[in-house]
């Protein structure tokens, strides 16, 4: 299992859940990562979750692949080190 697919994991099992704002961040992130630039239209104005969603992908677009990977494991070392883990043995 590589890094990113452990931190994948971890980020599930903090023992807080992260603020909007980061989990936003981590959904761009990972998003990019899986799928590339993103390719789907940007939501209407009054889906404020989806937009938001998309919103996050669309900041990370012509990010590479690995840049985009590696932000994302080192955002979710950060929330770790801030939120703790409620099961450790995914590290």
């Amino acid at each position: 299992m590589s890094v990113f697919d452990k931190m994948v994991i971890s980020v599930n099992i903090l023992n807080t859940p992260p603020t909007d704002e980061e989990k936003n961040i981590l959904y761009g992130l990972y998003k990019q990562t899986m799928y590339g630039n993103i390719n789907v239209e940007k939501p209407y104005f009054f889906y404020f979750a989806a937009r938001s969603k998309w919103n996050s992908w669309n900041s990370n677009k012509d990010k590479n692949t690995d840049q985009a990977k590696t932000e994302y494991v080192e955002l979710a070392k950060s929330l770790i080190i801030k939120y703790g883990l409620k099961d450790e043995i995914v590290l």
